[in-house]
């Protein structure tokens, strides 16, 4: 199965090690970035027969502060291979009400990345 994971963050990161807080990470499994669909972001994970699972969530970097998780869309909006770069546009929102919108792209890595 395919996996695609976008960490957002305000500061450049090359990708290695932890990335700088305040981050956005979004994971995605069961789908490669070059099909266009939209993606639901959910919590938990979704029955055996869903094909496409997605969480997200925001990372303040506040001393104590735990990763809040996100619900809301994520669509990729290429369809050119990942070779050329991944492109997501997405609207992801807290319980509280405080959205996170926008789009962001992001050289292709191919790697193993830890999942949890």
């Amino acid at each position: 199965m395919a996996a695609v994971e976008l960490i957002l963050t305000r500061e450049a990161w090359a990708g290695d090690g932890r990335p700088p807080a305040p981050s956005l990470r979004i994971e995605v499994a069961g789908t490669r970035p070059q099909q266009r669909e939209q993606i639901e972001v959910a919590v938990r994970r979704p029955p055996a027969s869903q094909r496409v699972f997605a969480r997200a969530a925001w990372v303040s970097g506040e001393p104590g502060a735990r990763p809040v998780w996100l619900t809301g869309a994520l669509n990729f909006v290429q369809d050119s291979p990942p070779a050329l770069g991944v492109e997501a546009s997405f609207r992801l929102c807290e319980e509280a009400g405080r959205c996170f919108g926008g789009t962001a792209s992001a050289p292709w890595r191919d790697r193993r990345a830890p999942c949890g």
